[in-house]
């Protein structure tokens, strides 16, 4: 053995011994099931030669003895732990030097000595049993040892004792017989240590392995927790900064129309050019925290690529012209997926943004292809190109090139996991110093079983927009799909037909306060009924519920409380 098997097997001293002496007890029945059949014959051929007083006792004894061994057997097997393993080892060496020496003194049996078929017989029979012990006692050497010289040493004395004197030269054959069993017993003893050790060895392996992967999974479960903290905190930051951040772009935009003087107004454009890209940041974590919190839905319908492509012409021509770009938009007449149509336009609206953004000079080229049962949409460029070490990290969220710092690192890692929700894949090709091609490919028919999971609508009422859009988030962080109002008006004008709404949720309407009122009856003549209400804040008792804030335990508790069947995802303001 090797020296780490010499160490394994010093560590399982214990071990070892046990499973030895387990090996030899599990050969008893197999044993007993030779000597009972064997000791028939040599009854058979005893008989007339062998008083029967003595036959019979010679028969009876083996009985017995074999009865002993099941019954040690069935102990052992049930309690094995109540002795000590030298107790064990001990009973069995007992019972199996018992067994030896009794089939040894057949050829003692008959008065007189023993004729040549008795001794032949005692003498194949010994030979036999000495043999199998060989290979099934070879797990405890003191038994066997034992055994053999109970057996052969009265086939010695029967043989030297025979009629016939010329019989005793076969008693040579027994050192023979001796030396042979036990160099048998002595390659089956080595291949049993060999065993062992490969077990102990394995088994070894076997816990280290199982040590390393419980230090991985803690390491993977503190990770996972970690990243779920930080998608907490994130998506909590980008809420909390949404709404002010809405709040100074109106107060900016208010500000341009006044009259300022030229110091002014260009420390106003500074101001704006400011908010725009924090505007950008909180809008994408709010996306990339809802990707990644799985509750964004998918809405499956019919698409004609040829008009989303002539969208996102009209959205982008005039950013490539103003980088001096030129931009071509490519779609064959009459091409169309079953996808979510807002999904997929906002995925080629962030390709085509970076590759604007990343194109120095040159042209930039959006086409929509179908190969086989799939559809592709390639967006090249002619910019800088990507180095190839690089290509999976710009995936990763905030990941830029180093040569602007436009943009905040953030659309291709929501253009992927918007491409995964739609069944699709996403691929670079990139040449440094020629640009970069990105390629989408999509199933043209999308599996619409998800399609149901966004049906389910809220619809929030409040006539104060910030207050509003508060609420609108709240509800889209605990996963609902939302309708927004702020007027009567807007809300009469879509109860022209049922909104087979779950729900409804009423701000407080300080600046209308009869708006409360008025959207429970526009809603309860669109839907026959008056849905579950709940209201923010508190006041005079009426078709509704308070809860006393919009927190998302609040909400969350009293619309789980009217919606069976879970949350739902999405947001629409109108």
């Amino acid at each position: 053995m090797t020296s780490g098997r010499e160490r394994l097997w010093r560590e399982h001293v214990a071990e070892v011994r046990e499973e030895r002496l387990r090996i030899a007890y599990s050969h008893l029945p197999t044993i007993v099931a030779a000597s009972v059949p064997t000791a028939i014959v040599c009854g058979a051929v005893g008989w007339g030669r062998i008083p029967p007083s003595r036959l019979t006792a010679w028969l009876v004894a083996i009985f017995v003895v074999g009865l002993a061994r099941l019954a040690l057997h069935r102990l052992f097997s049930r309690r094995g732990h109540a002795l000590s393993f030298a107790g064990w080892s001990t009973a069995l060496t007992v019972v199996m030097t018992i067994a030896g020496g009794i089939f040894g003194g057949f050829v003692l049996l008959p008065p007189g000595g023993a004729d040549v078929l008795v001794v032949a017989t005692g003498a194949i029979t010994t030979a036999g049993l000495v043999s199998g012990g060989g290979q099934t006692l070879v797990s405890a050497p003191a038994t066997l040892a034992a055994s053999i010289a109970a057996a052969l040493v009265p086939l010695g004395l029967g043989i030297y004792l025979a009629e016939d004197p010329a019989i005793r030269p076969v008693a040579l054959l027994i050192p023979l017989f001796l030396f042979t069993t036990a160099g048998v017993a002595r390659q089956n003893w080595r291949a049993l240590n060999e065993a062992l050790a490969l077990r102990f060895e394995n088994l070894d392996i076997a816990t280290r392995l199982a040590a390393r992967n419980q230090v991985v999974e803690e390491a993977r479960a503190r990770a996972d927790a970690a990243h779920r903290d930080k998608n907490r905190f994130l998506a909590a930051a980008a809420h909390d900064l949404r709404q002010p951040l809405q709040a100074l772009t109106l107060l900016v935009e208010a500000l341009a129309g006044e009259a300022l003087g030229e110091r002014g107004t260009q420390l106003l454009a500074r101001a704006g050019d400011a908010l725009r890209p924090l505007d950008a940041l909180v809008e994408g974590l709010l996306e990339l925290s809802r990707l990644e919190a799985g509750v964004v839905s998918v809405r499956v319908a019919l698409v004609d690529l040829g008009a989303l492509a002539e969208r996102v012409e009209s959205l982008f021509r005039t950013s490539a012209a103003a980088a001096g770009l030129e931009l071509r938009v490519v779609c064959r007449s009459g091409l169309t997926i079953e996808t979510d149509a807002a999904i997929l336009e906002r995925i080629i609206q962030n390709l085509v943004a970076n590759a604007i953004r990343y194109t120095r000079e040159g042209r930039v080229l959006v086409c929509f292809r179908r190969r086989g049962e799939r559809v592709v949409v390639q967006v090249w460029d002619t910019g800088p190109g990507i180095p190839e070490h690089v290509r999976e990290e710009i995936f990763h969220p905030f990941q830029r090139f180093a040569e602007t710092g436009a943009g905040v690192g953030l659309g291709l890692s929501i253009a992927e996991g918007l491409t995964e929700l739609l069944a699709g894949e996403m691929q670079v090709r990139s040449q440094v110093g020629h640009g970069s091609v990105f390629e989408l490919g999509l199933p043209r028919h999308l599996d619409e079983a998800s399609e149901s999971e966004g049906s389910r609508t809220i619809v929030v009422v409040e006539s104060e927009p910030l207050e509003r859009e508060g609420i609108v988030l709240t509800l889209e962080s605990l996963g609902y799909t939302v309708l927004s109002f702020g007027m009567a008006e807007q809300l009469a004008a879509r109860c022209e037909s049922p909104l087979g709404c779950e729900a409804v949720i009423l701000g407080p309407c300080g600046a209308a306060p009869e708006l409360a009122a008025l959207a429970v009856e526009l809603l309860e003549a669109a839907n026959g009924a008056i849905p579950p209400t709940v209201r923010i804040g508190a006041g005079e008792p009426g078709p509704w519920e308070w809860v006393s804030d919009a927190s998302p335990e609040a909400l969350g508790a009293a619309l789980r409380a009217r919606i069976p069947g879970g949350e739902r995802r999405d947001s629409t303001n109108v």
